[in-house]
């Protein structure tokens, strides 16, 4: 008689168990957990677990609560005598009291356990994101840069004064490297607030501030002689900023200020993203 009430307590538990965790070939979060086309499938299932464990708490107040009054009433009215029906009842009512405390402890272990499982998935798609995000910038803004070089040498005068440089060109590469050189500014104080554990934060921030600053140059120099090319006296000569910029691999400043750094932000950021998220800090210098 008295065994009634510990299954039907277990098969109390474990409906809750199913309802709260949930199937895991629905909800896997190596493969499916922080991809876009399964974001609202996600989100009404945790809406759903939320909602049925809240039902199953109230039943299994409910079940307490009729559970100590039984036994209370059987008691009160001296039904529990040795031998009688009644105190097989109040046996097994008592150990369904005694199981539901035990699933109501359950309960809440497993509803924590669930909020802190998806915070740590939320928190990990979030840094996944902010990489790709931050590398996808990286690549484009350098390739504007690779682009704005490569005019601006192709377009050059080569004359008598030296190798002339045509306002259009000057002006329409220069609003390009302005646009890549903020970029490169954004990247940096990004990367300062980061905290990725993937990822060393002062030397990636040390690469694109070191891009940052070598565009800088060239940027101000614009500010400062653009009027000389405009009236026609802008050679390669007076823009030596620029010259250094277009200057073959070797003799100027674009592979050590700009190709180098770029090229290890992006393999330090391709590096993170093929680290998991729960990967322990990388040693920092």
């Amino acid at each position: 008689m008295a065994s009634w009430g510990w299954r039907l307590a277990l098969s109390a538990i474990s409906d809750y168990a199913l309802v709260a965790v949930g199937n895991p070939l629905t909800y896997d979060g190596k493969a499916s957990f922080g991809r876009a086309g399964n974001r609202a499938r996600e989100v009404s299932m945790d809406v759903r677990q939320k909602w049925n464990a809240r039902w199953l708490a109230v039943v299994l107040a409910a079940i307490l609560v009729l559970a100590i009054g039984l036994v209370v009433v059987l008691w009160a009215f001296g039904l529990v005598s040795e031998g009688s029906f009644g105190r097989e009842v109040a046996k097994g009512l008592l150990q369904l009291i005694a199981v539901v405390v035990v699933a109501g402890g359950v309960s809440v272990f497993v509803q924590r356990y669930l909020t802190e499982r998806d915070r740590r998935w939320s928190t990990w798609q979030r840094r996944d994101e902010e990489l790709r995000s931050m590398l996808d910038e990286t690549v484009a803004a350098y390739h504007a840069t690779k682009l704005a070089r490569r005019l601006i040498r192709a377009l050059l005068w080569d004359d008598a004064a030296g190798n002339t440089v045509e306002l259009t060109t000057y002006d329409d590469q220069m609003f390009s490297l302005n646009s890549a050189q903020l970029d490169f500014e954004a990247l940096s104080l990004a990367t300062q607030v980061l905290k990725d554990p993937r990822v060393d934060e002062r030397s990636l921030t040390a690469d694109f501030e070191t891009i940052e600053k070598s565009l800088n140059r060239v940027v101000k120099e614009y500010e400062s002689k653009r009027r000389h090319v405009a009236y026609g006296k802008g050679t390669i000569g007076t823009l030596p900023n620029l010259a250094d910029f277009i200057a073959k691999a070797r003799a100027g400043c674009f592979k050590n200020d700009i190709a180098n750094p770029t090229e290890h932000a992006i393999e330090m950021l391709r590096s993170a993203l093929r680290m998991p998220a729960t990967s322990k800090p990388v040693n920092r210098l």
